[in-house]
């Protein structure tokens, strides 16, 4: 399966931070992730730097 990784990082994907800006009701700030690495992937919020595993990314990607 191919995944096109920059639409993930802009709609499918949140960070798993509960205390990051993006999960603020009253924030507008959007989730965005800086590629770590690609195998496997790691990604990193670009707000609070928390790290998204490839398990974490799949569990969102599943719901």
């Amino acid at each position: 399966m191919r995944i096109d990784l920059e639409s993930i990082l802009k709609k499918l994907l949140k960070c798993n931070n509960l205390n990051c800006i993006t999960n603020q009701p009253r924030e507008e700030a959007k989730a965005k992730f800086q590629i770590k690495s690609v195998e496997p992937i790691i990604l990193q919020c670009y707000y609070c730097e928390r790290y998204l595993t490839e398990n974490e990314i799949l569990k969102q990607l599943d719901k």
